[in-house]
């Protein structure tokens, strides 16, 4: 997918849904991980129960996902040698099925999807094997749609790919995936978009938003195992009956990025500056944002393309209504600068700096166009057909506050696309 993103043959991915995973394991669970909901505690009781074993495929994604719980699970899933942990090479021609029925032979655990195991299930009814985790979103396999492109695929219908991509983002596919049940299991197989959508302080929708533009996932909430008792993570065993019971909340933050690209020759987008508060360790802070997020959006398009951005200052203060500033500050150097006064400037980039036009109230790259608090500019750039490309950054420059307000993580990235290759 990489690659044929990156040589120019399609457009970026869209996250659709998670293809479901989960641990497998004998009918009697000797570790007792039964309904965990935290795959990474499930190794742990696997790892301290004598003579369980997991089986898992050699393979690349198997061995990070496997990698990511030992290391999520601390010293006890990374010591070596780990007697817990057994590593096998995908059967030849016999599918991963064979690797079920070994590991049902043997007693042991395994990773496999879901919906192939149910499927397994179906044509050998007898397997005392079933699923014992599956809840944890690490065991998950995204699942995307690529649009590729005309430049590279000349005679594909771009139009009907992107209706069909649509449709399945919409409420109504996204429900029924997330609906979908398989025989003897009244569980979901799949996960929709919007499990990772759930909304945040930090990345809360904004006013004009396009979601079918945005990428970004929120803090996902992982409980503990529900019952079994095998000792706290430290080794140590409790005697609190309801200790293992409790469910135990942890919040874990993620730094994706929101992201607009060109469409029809145009990028048309909404930044609003407010305030939000930046969560992070070992500092909180409130501050000023595009958008709510840190940094703001990432924003794409292609030399010749026309960049549009109406910039909405929602901070705080006194509007001085006046858009122009002969000297790129807000008060000339006579007094204390207006702090919550800002514009836009596209560092890197090569756009003639237009001055502020009062007729349409729009401004080029020129620093001396200034938005006072509550008030509202649009800025527009035609980039050159002969631009660089290249990854820029745009961010606010009022003499007097840039240090402030970019130091304050007002910023966000700008990306002029390659062109595609000729073939």
């Amino acid at each position: 997918t990489r690659r044929f993103i990156m040589t120019g043959q399609g457009e970026w991915p869209r996250f659709l849904y998670s293809n479901g995973g989960c641990i497998i394991g004998p009918k009697d669970d000797p570790a007792n991980i039964r309904n965990c909901t935290d795959a990474a505690e499930a190794l742990l009781r696997i790892a301290r129960t004598p003579g369980a074993v997991l089986r898992v495929t050699n393979i690349a994604e198997s061995n990070f996902t496997i990698n990511v719980l030992r290391e999520a699970g601390g010293p006890e899933l990374t010591a070596e040698p780990s007697s817990w942990l057994q590593h096998v090479e995908p059967p030849n021609g016999a599918g991963d099925g064979a690797m079920v029925i070994g590991a049902e032979a043997a007693g042991a655990y395994v990773m496999w999807g879901t919906v192939p195991f149910l499927k397994f299930l179906e044509r050998h009814p007898g397997v005392n094997m079933e699923i014992l985790v599956w809840e944890d979103q690490i065991l998950h396999h995204p699942m995307v749609s690529i649009v590729v492109r005309k430049e590279a695929f000349p005679d594909a219908n771009i139009e009907a790919a992107r209706l069909f991509q649509a449709h399945l983002l919409t409420p109504e596919s996204q429900g029924y995936i997330k609906s979908f049940r398989m025989p003897g299991w009244d569980h979901p197989v799949w996960f929709p978009r919007g499990v990772d959508n759930l909304g945040h302080k930090i990345y809360a929708p904004y006013d004009g938003e396009d979601p079918d533009n945005d990428i970004f996932v929120s803090p996902i909430k992982v409980s503990s195992c529900e019952g079994g008792n095998n000792g706290d993570m430290d080794g140590s065993e409790s005697n609190n009956n309801n200790h293992n019971n409790a469910a135990v909340e942890v919040f874990t933050p993620l730094t994706p990025l929101r992201m607009h690209q060109s469409r029809g020759g145009v990028l048309d987008v909404q930044l609003h500056v407010r305030a939000a508060q930046f969560v992070s360790e070992p500092m909180t802070l409130m501050t000023r944002s595009y958008n709510g997020t840190f940094p703001g959006p990432v924003l794409r398009l292609k030399r010749g393309e026309t960049l549009k951005i109406t910039l909405v200052n929602e901070l705080a203060g006194i509007s001085t209504g006046t858009f122009w500033s002969a000297s790129g500050g807000t008060t000339g150097g006579k007094m204390p600068p207006n702090v919550n006064a800002t514009n836009l400037h596209l560092h890197g980039m090569h756009i003639p700096s237009t001055p502020y036009d009062p007729t349409q109230r729009t401004c080029g790259d020129n620093i001396r166009c200034i938005v006072p608090p509550g008030e509202t500019l649009v800025f527009k750039y035609l980039v050159p057909a002969d631009h660089p490309t290249g990854t820029f950054w745009y961010h606010p420059h009022v003499h007097g506050t840039t240090a402030l307000q970019v130091g304050g993580l007002l910023a966000g990235a700008l990306i002029v696309e390659d062109d595609p290759p000729e073939l």
